[in-house]
């Protein structure tokens, strides 16, 4: 496992008010495998109250606190409204030397955890509060919920051959008290799920998708199948409703009671474990997943269940992850232990009900060449955990490993595309961005060698090799391992990521990347040209300039003989008069830029 360097995180740390729009930081007492957004409780004019589900991995060993989903409701800060004193954060290595704020500019709390070194709890923060939790009956390795259609309905794996649904809206919500009882107390009690999801005959610990339109849940474990289960199958109100307690039983595997479901389908074509599925976005017949036999397979539920209709060989060694673009159906992006990212056209590996006409299809056992690919990147330095598609933007999708890097790609910045379908997006203004931890890819080699005046010359990255074109930003606020993230459907270029792991206090963190990094560049140019002479203005004054009275506009000095700095003091001067007739006009340009207002 890759480990960050305090060097990388500390040049990350001081780059916060630069290159986010808005950034909290949550130190969490214990690991957190999953965490998910909920629905927006409040909208109000200057932030959003929504809701945030965290999962506590306290162990499975007996004396183990109990392991739980925490509800918390976040205030988000609408964009260009967070100034950069907001984001300031103090992550329990500062001494104190940082005050830790939200929005509201309410200070963290002081209270320390074991482990790793000095730890603070955020817990009385104001812009994260506690209002629900669930007992969960084992460790919680994974979580999803159903989306748009309802994410307040969570299901989870745990190491268990069974998986758990939670209806949270209608779980009890247990005390503090009760959650800090440990397993082995008598009075330990776990919470009941409202359904239990039965077929695996082997743990299902990682691989689980919901559908956003269907209540249909797909999984994969070390059994080498892929299980479905149509919820409504049970009850017609299945999902949602926990007052059906009919026929409970109780299993001598887990110990946990409750309504048990069987599987719809179940999909045999895998030799090793599944270690991620995901359902086609609008189509809940179809999914896809990828196992540690290094393929990715294409499943339909309309066709022979023992045979995948469309296989690929993703990678020479273990596939952790894949998602599929709800935006544009024919990109599907895979990770795993290689440290590639691949996004993968699925047209060029065969059509889902028959192959194209006159196309190839990749034979059992072919390795796919770059030629089936639209990305292949090497940009992390370790295995990689998590991918997921925006779902406000076709072309972009980020990438979680265990380096502690989540990177944020966006596919219109590529130079030319290998798609004979599609023609070659514009990206003249890629090489100008900068790329540093938490910035932008494309910057310029700053030691400039070699480069001849050449600038088509690849430019280095943070790894000494030329950052992908696409590479849009590198997230580097964890110091271990990133376990999950998610974007936040409600609002674009928002995602909150969880990093647990490597010695390091566990940590959840919520940001928005500025959007001077988001947006294109002749329009974020266009507005700093608006705005120069304000910026310009409140810079100190030239190193040649030593005296500390004000310009009176009488300077006969042998500067004036530029034309060139005459016609920029000129315009300066032209502006600060304006300010001076108008107090209102540097109000107006603070609003603008308060984001940036250091």
């Amino acid at each position: 496992m890759y480990v960050p360097t305090d060097e990388s995180y500390q040049r990350w740390k001081t780059l916060v008010p630069f290159v986010y729009d808005w950034f909290n930081n949550f130190n969490v007492p214990w690991p957190s495998l999953a965490v998910r957004w909920g629905s927006v409780l409040e909208d109000k004019q200057y932030k959003f109250s929504q809701r945030v589900y965290i999962t506590e991995q306290t162990g499975a060993h007996p004396g183990a606190d109990a392991n739980t989903i925490l509800s918390y409701n976040v205030d988000v800060t609408k964009p260009r409204v967070a100034a950069a004193e907001h984001m300031l954060f103090d992550d329990g290595t500062d001494g104190g030397g940082f005050a830790s704020a939200g929005a509201n500019g309410i200070a963290n709390g002081g209270e320390n955890a074991g482990g790793g070194g000095p730890r603070v709890s955020n817990i009385n923060l104001g812009f994260f509060k506690k209002v629900h939790a669930i007992i969960h009956p084992g460790e919680v390795n994974n979580m999803r919920s159903f989306g748009s259609l309802n994410p307040d309905v969570l299901v989870t794996h745990t190491d268990s051959e069974e998986l758990y649904v939670w209806d949270v809206k209608r779980q009890p919500g247990r005390s503090f008290k009760e959650c800090r009882v440990r397993n082995d107390d008598a009075n330990y009690k776990p919470s009941t799920p409202d359904l239990i999801l039965s077929g695996h005959t082997e743990f299902a610990e990682f691989a689980l998708d919901c559908h956003a339109k269907e209540y249909k849940v797909a999984s994969g474990g070390r059994d080498t199948n892929v299980l479905v289960w149509h919820l409504p199958d049970f009850s017609a109100n299945a999902a949602v409703d926990s007052s059906n307690r009919n026929g409970k039983v109780k299993t001598s595997e887990s110990g946990v009671e409750g309504v048990r479901l069987n599987a719809q389908y179940t999909f045999k074509g895998h030799t090793d474990t599944v270690e991620d599925v995901a359902f086609h976005p609008t189509d809940s017949n179809i999914l896809c997943s990828v196992s540690d036999d290094t393929r990715l397979l294409f499943w339909d539920s309309r066709c022979d269940h023992g045979k995948p209709v469309n296989a690929v060989k993703a990678s020479e060694v273990d596939v952790h992850v894949v998602d599929w673009n709800a935006l544009n159906t024919n990109l599907i992006a895979t990770g795993g232990k290689d440290k590639i990212v691949k996004v993968w056209d699925w047209r060029k590996i065969g059509e889902f009900s028959s192959p194209r006409k006159g196309g190839k299809k990749q034979q059992e056992g072919e390795t796919a060449s770059e030629k089936d690919m639209v990305i292949m990147s090497h940009s992390h330095e370790g295995e990689i955990l998590r991918a997921s598609w925006s779902p406000h933007d076709e072309n972009v999708f980020a990438s979680a490993s265990d380096d502690g890097c989540l990177n944020v790609w966006d596919l219109s910045r590529k130079k030319g595309t290998n798609s004979s379908d599609e023609e070659a997006t514009t990206t003249a203004n890629d090489n100008d961005k900068p790329n540093t931890d938490g910035a932008t890819a494309g910057a310029e080699n700053d030691s400039g060698e070699g480069d001849d005046g050449n600038t088509n010359k690849p430019k280095k990255s943070r790894f000494g090799e030329a950052p992908p074109d696409e590479l849009l930003f590198t997230h580097s606020g964890h110091r271990n391992p990133i376990t999950d993230f998610q974007w936040n459907p409600h609002d674009p270029w928002t995602v909150v990521s969880s990093g647990s792991g490597a010695n390091v206090a566990s940590t959840c963190q919520f940001w928005r990347i500025s959007d001077l990094i988001t947006r294109p560049k002749e329009e974020v140019m266009q507005e700093l040209e608006k705005h120069s002479a304000y910026i310009c203005g409140r810079a100190a004054k030239p190193a040649e300039s030593d005296d500390d009275t004000e310009d009176t506009g009488d300077d006969t000095s042998d500067a004036g003989d530029d034309p060139t700095n005459t016609k920029e003091e000129d315009f300066v001067k032209r502006e600060e008069q304006n300010m001076t007739r108008n107090p209102s006009y540097e109000t107006a340009q603070e609003e603008a830029f308060e984001a940036m207002d250091l």
